[in-house]
Formats: C-alpha cells, sequence, structure tokens
C-alpha cells in the first residue's frame, strides 16, 4: 500500500511544532534533546521539529537528523576549486519500496550564499570490510556498485534557510584538510522530490536487510563559493563512517583540532531524511508445488528428480492499487516486478538420498510479470485485474541444492518462464528452463554438478473429494471418570494435492512416493446418552493435515494407488483438530487425533476406515485454554461409507450385496429396531457376483433389517 504524499513543507520549521521547556533553552526532540543552540528569527522563531510528528510518518524511510550545536561541521561537497568531491553515507533498507524524497542540510563556507546549480544524487550497493565485496583488501566499508543516479538542475530543488547557530560551525575541506571555526551559522535545507517513474527501488526486509550507500554532491554557479554537507547529531550514528572520494574512498572522521577528534568513537555520520513510497505488494502463497530438475553429476551420469513443496511470491505493483503497472522498458507494454520469497522443495535421488532446493539466501531471485498486449494502459492486463489478457513471467532464481552431503548454489541466475493467464498463475503454468548452469560450493569452489533442465508448476491442479455423508464415531472420557463412545454422521471434504496424472514425489527419502492431503471440512453431529447433542467440526485456527503414500514404489514419479495405476496400497493418514460442542460448552485439543488406514483407492473405497493410532486419551480444554476434565480417547471415521442393496427375489427371499473392496466386514440382521434391538451375524464367506459381496436369504427368516459392522478395537 502505498503512502500519501505529503505537503512540501521544511523539515526545520517553526518552533510551534516542538516541544519547548520554558526559560531552558532547550528544545526536547524525539530523539533526545540539543541544549545551548539559539534560534534566531526568520519571521519566526526557529526549532526543530525532527520528533513525533516526523517520526510517526509512514513515508519517513530514514532520518539520520543534523548537529545544530557549535560542534557541527559542514564538510565541503563542492568542485568549484577544480577538485571532484563526492560523500557518502550508508542506510539500511527493511522493506522494498520507492526512494521519492530526499532531504539533506548543509551551509555555505562564512555564509556567503551562492547558487547550487546541480545536485547529483546517486544510490550504491555496499562494499563490506573483507572478502564479501568487490575490494578484498578493503579496510572500512565503502560505495562499491553504481546502482542509480539523479542529477537536479537548478529548479528541480527546494532550498530554505532553516536555522542559525549563533555560535558558528565547523567548515570542513577534507580534501585539502582546512578546518575553519567559525565557518558558518546559517543551516539550510534541500529538498528533492522524485517522481516515482524514475525513482530507486530499495529491497530488503527486517530479517535480511540490505546496506545502501546516498552519494551527493553538487556543481555551484560561483567558483570563488563553497558549500558544505552538514554531519549527523553526534554521537548517532550507524553502521559505518561517511566516506569522501570517489577515486579512491577515504573515511570520514572528526579530525584533529575538532572537541570530537580525541574521541575514540569519533565516527562521522551524515544529516539525511529518506522518504520512501510503498508500493501495493501482493503476496502468493503455494503450500504445494510440484517440480523437477535434472542434475548431472560429476561422472556425466545424468537424473531427474521429482520435488515438492511449498513457494511465496511477492508481486510488487507500480502504485497504491493492485495491477497498476508502468511501461518501465519503453516497449509499449507495461510490467510489473516480482520477487520469489520462499522456495522449498524436497526429493528424493536414487544416487545421492534426499534433495533439498531451495532460494539461495545471499542474492534475492527477482521477476516480472509483462502483458502481451498494452490494451489498459497504466493497468496490468491480465485477470483478475483486467477481464482478459495473458502475461509473460519469468524469475531469475538463485538456486541452492542440498543433495549427498554437500550444499550447492548456482552464481548465475536460472531463468525459468511461462505464460500466465492469471495472477496467480493457474494450474496449467509451467515454468521452465533447459540452460545448464554449474553449482558451486559455499566458499566458490566449483563441484563437477550442473543444473540441466528444470520446471515448476506453482500452483499444480489438486483433488477435491467430497463425501455427502461420513460416518464416525469419537470417545469421550468425562469428568467424573466414565466414558462413552458417541456414534456420529455428517459431511466431510478432503483435499489431495496431486494432479489428475497421480503425479508424487518421495520427499522424506524411504524410496516410496506420497502426497500431501488435509482435511478441509467435518461437520459431524450425534447424541450422548448423558450430555445430549454433540457436534464434532475442524479447528478453523489449527489445519488438520495428512499424507497419502504408497507401499511399493512400482511407478516411480505416479502415487502408485488406483485411479492413477491399476493397482497398488497406501498408507493414509489425518492429523486432525477437531472442536466438540457438547454440553454448552466447546472443546479444544492441543495435540492432534492422528487417525489411519490402508486405502486401496483415491478417494477411499467404501468401508475403508481411519482408526486412531491409541496415541492416548488427548486433553480437552476450553476457549481460554484451560482443561475441562474431559478427555478425547480415540476414534474412527469412515468418509466414504457402504451403501447396502437389498433386492426381492420372491417368495419370500431377498440378496443383500455391498462392494467387493469393502473387506472385514460382517453381514448382520435383525427383524425389528424396537428395542432392545437384537442383531444377529451372518459370518463369511460371502458368494462374488459383478464386484460385488452377495448374501440371498432362504425365505424362512424373519430378518428384514441389515447392517454391515466391522470390528474396531
Amino acid at each position: 500500500m502505498c503512502t500519501r504524499r505529503r505537503r512540501q513543507v521544511p523539515l526545520l520549521s517553526s518552533v510551534s511544532s516542538a516541544r519547548r521547556r520554558r526559560g531552558s533553552g532547550v528544545f526536547s526532540m524525539g530523539f533526545g534533546t540539543i541544549t545551548s543552540v539559539a534560534m534566531v528569527a526568520l519571521g519566526a522563531s526557529v526549532g526543530l521539529v525532527l520528533g513525533e510528528d516526523l517520526q510517526q510518518s509512514s513515508d519517513v524511510k530514514w532520518l539520520q537528523q543534523p548537529d545544530l550545536t557549535s560542534n557541527g561541521i559542514d564538510i565541503r561537497v563542492d568542485s568549484a576549486d577544480g577538485r571532484h568531491r563526492v560523500i557518502a553515507d550508508d542506510f539500511a533498507c527493511t522493506e522494498r519500496s520507492l526512494l521519492t524524497d530526499v532531504h539533506f542540510w548543509g551551509s555555505w563556507f562564512q555564509d556567503k550564499k551562492g547558487q547550487i546549480e546541480t545536485v547529483h544524487l546517486k544510490i550504491f550497493s555496499d562494499d563490506p570490510v573483507g572478502t564479501a565485496g568487490s575490494d578484498t583488501e578493503n579496510k572500512f566499508s565503502k560505495p562499491d556498485k553504481l546502482l542509480w543516479q539523479k542529477d537536479l538542475a537548478r529548479g528541480e530543488f527546494g532550498e530554505e534557510l532553516v536555522a542559525t547557530v549563533r555560535e558558528g560551525e565547523f567548515f570542513w575541506d577534507a580534501l585539502r584538510g582546512e578546518l575553519v571555526y567559525p565557518g558558518d551559522k546559517q543551516v539550510w535545507e534541500y529538498t528533492v522530490r522524485i517522481d516515482p517513474g524514475e525513482a530507486f527501488e530499495q529491497t530488503g526486509t527486517g530479517k535480511n536487510p540490505t546496506i545502501y550507500w546516498l552519494a551527493i554532491s553538487v556543481d555551484l554557479a560561483q567558483r570563488d563559493l563553497q558549500f558544505g554537507w552538514k554531519t549527523r547529531a553526534w554521537p548517532q550514528h550507524f553502521n559505518d563512517d561517511a566516506v569522501i572520494g570517489p577515486d579512491p574512498w577515504l573515511e570520514l572522521r572528526y579530525p584533529r583540532g575538532h572537541p570530537y577528534g580525541s574521541e575514540q568513537a569519533n565516527s562521522v555520520d551524515m544529516a539525511f531524511t529518506l522518504s520512501f513510497q510503498r508500493r501495493a505488494v501482493e503476496i502468493d502463497t503455494f503450500e504445494f508445488t510440484l517440480g523437477d530438475l535434472e542434475l548431472r553429476m560429476p561422472d556425466g551420469r545424468r537424473e531427474t528428480i521429482a520435488v515438492s513443496g511449498p513457494t511465496t511470491v511477492a508481486v510488487f505493483f507500480e502504485g497504491a492499487q493492485e495491477g497498476d503497472a508502468s511501461d518501465n522498458n519503453g516497449n509499449g507494454r507495461d510490467e510489473v516486478l516480482t520477487e520469489m520469497l520462499e522456495l522449498d522443495l524436497t526429493g528424493m535421488s536414487p544416487t545421492l538420498g534426499l534433495v533439498h532446493v531451495g532460494l539461495y539466501p545471499a542474492i534475492p531471485s527477482l521477476g516480472q510479470i509483462e502483458e502481451l498486449v498494452n490494451n489498459t494502459p497504466g493497468t496490468l492486463d491480465l485477470p483478475p485485474f483486467t477481464a482478459s489478457g495473458t502475461a509473460a513471467s519469468f524469475f531469475d532464481i538463485f538456486v541452492e541444492i542440498e543433495a549427498g552431503g554437500g550444499l550447492f548454489h548456482t552464481v548465475a541466475p536460472k531463468r525459468m518462464s511461462t505464460l500466465i493467464s492469471h495472477k496467480p498463475p493457474g494450474p496449467v503454468a509451467v515454468y521452465e528452463n533447459c540452460e545448464e548452469l554449474e553449482l558451486y560450493t559455499a566458499s566458490g569452489q566449483p563441484t563437477g554438478f550442473f543444473l540441466g533442465c528444470a520446471r515448476h508448476q506453482p500452483n499444480p491442479p489438486v483433488e477435491i473429494d467430497v463425501f455427502g455423508l461420513a460416518l464416525g464415531m469419537i470417545e469421550l472420557k468425562r469428568p467424573d471418570g466414565g466414558s462413552e463412545r458417541i456414534s456420529l454422521a455428517g459431511p466431510a471434504t478432503a483435499q489431495v494435492m496431486i494432479p489428475p496424472d497421480g503425479w508424487a514425489a518421495d520427499t522424506d527419502g524411504n524410496g516410496r512416493e506420497q502426497v500431501t492431503t488435509r482435511m478441509m471440512e467435518l461437520d459431524l453431529t450425534g447424541t450422548s446418552p448423558t450430555l445430549g447433542p454433540v457436534h464434532v467440526t475442524l479447528n478453523p485456527t489449527r489445519p488438520s493435515l495428512g499424507q497419502i503414500e504408497e507401499l511399493t514404489n512400482n511407478t516411480p514419479g505416479t502415487l502408485d494407488l488406483p485411479p492413477f495405476t491399476a493397482s497398488g496400497t497406501a498408507e493414509s493418514f489425518f492429523d486432525i483438530f477437531v472442536e466438540i460442542e457438547v454440553g454448552g460448552v466447546v472443546l479444544l485439543h492441543e495435540v492432534p487425533l492422528r487417525i489411519a488406514t490402508v486405502i486401496t483407492h483415491k478417494p477411499p473405497a467404501p468401508g475403508e476406515v481411519y482408526v486412531d493410532t491409541g496415541q492416548g486419551p488427548i486433553e480437552l480444554l476450553d476457549a481460554n485454554g484451560m482443561p475441562t476434565g474431559f478427555f478425547l480417547d480415540g476414534g474412527w471415521l469412515v468418509p466414504n461409507p457402504i451403501r447396502i442393496a437389498l433386492r426381492r427375489l420372491g417368495r419370500g427371499r431377498a440378496e443383500v450385496s455391498w462392494p467387493t473392496p469393502a473387506t472385514g466386514y460382517i453381514l448382520q440382521a435383525t427383524a425389528s429396531l424396537d428395542p432392545p434391538v437384537r442383531w444377529l451375524a451372518i459370518p463369511p464367506p460371502y458368494d462374488v457376483s459383478g464386484g460385488r459381496y452377495v448374501y440371498r436369504t432362504s425365505g424362512t427368516e424373519t430378518w428384514r433389517i441389515f447392517r454391515l459392522v466391522k470390528p474396531i478395537p
């Protein structure tokens, strides 16, 4: 979401905006107090307002307030004498946004005011101390690569006299080694507004901030004048010392002859404020994605490894509204930037064992979505932002692969691209690339492994299994020590993360492939003989996840279970979190109830029963997390109950049948449901005909009602 632009006002303005202690001459600021500073009238008394109102403004991103004491220094930053001067200071980014405002403070030597013809702004990447940057022998951090620059001529920036320091301040020509006191008294604020279309886009997060350098230099209209950029209020300091350069960059520390020059912590920071415009950002989270990658081994062998797992992507729009886009590359089509934030895929290699594919954390994996036809300028022509449209989408992914006891990464990005007809991508979108890239160790050494063809399907089709009538049972232990089994019935819905072709991967390294499942709906009702009506539903705050894993891997890459293969069986379980409404209270639990079975089909065949795994009583809590005295002591669920067919044969005879996949069931019969009901077991074997178990009565029985029972421990 973009912030609203505030009206242009100087960041140093009237004292009415600050809190002033009567008679003390001290101005109370958001960052503390500044003492012994006399502010003289500029049409009105002047004070500092770098406090609460500015700090609470959502579009101010970085603030280093000026030193307005007599110890402040203005460091010469012009080139009027023919010596090129650029001063730079570092700042941190914790959120992707556009640099739209720059404020900096400065003074003219001996207050001889001239005219700035051009302000030069530049943003550099960071070259840290040591081997992590371009200069492996540098002794201090300094600017590295130029990322952005803008030159502003007279009239393209604001200038305002905002304060006067009565005692005067220092003026320092660092390249010539000349320190003058008092060098100036007047403080000027310079304001630069940058159009978002021309702005620098910074990236970074709170967990992984990015360090940048702001560099400023100025051209003067008068060659006999000097202008200096003001230092930050001391001893406030961020990260690295400011530098002056650029050829070479020299570290800035308070010089000899200055009160802070003898201090141990004599680092120099510059005074500036950066304001950033937040873009509308949409985060697309894919809990289940599919992929495969080809690895070329050092001995030349090739393996294709199926992987799956979650992926998260950020889409950065060009304005405040989702769908806002711009033609930044001048090809007549609007685009938006993207970034892959998470890639967490696992699979199994027959020779390397468990394989994990993620993002190399040192370099962001950036991308783009660009419409194919610009029918709506300023809006990405792609559903849901427009009624129709298609777009080219890619990510330059820096891949990190953990396999065979090693951790490898690509030095060059793997560009994964596709065409999409919706944002987020629909089920048919597959990103792919067959360019071969060598993999390197953490120390930058080649491994002999190469990453070849790769595919990634962020939003594969999933199957939804809806069961209109499921049967179940829970066993409750009451606070009085008694227990009871409560029969339940109602609808249930499960989601299976599997495409129509049955694609699956061995993500736990046991040689068998599996897919993730999730119970999406459970709405069962029943009656307790002592507590009355009982209602069991899923806890909406705790996902009830599960898995289907084949028992034998006869078809690598496919779940060996009908209907995906002709035959096969699989273990299936759900870790269920339920809410039990009974006796006027809602009972919850923190430990999941695992119910499991072996299935012969997806969805489960009629009569296949999920039974608790015997984990023992689970304590039930109230809505405040307090014990209730109730315990959940197991249960079972038949998502697809057997439908019994009854057919009259004449002469008092009848035929009872049910599907053959339902094994382990015993047929029972009774003449009446009037209590007490007496069920008589009719043990197997039963005839089999047309894929159904069949039992035919002789005509002499009085039975009229039948049921199937499966013994459950």
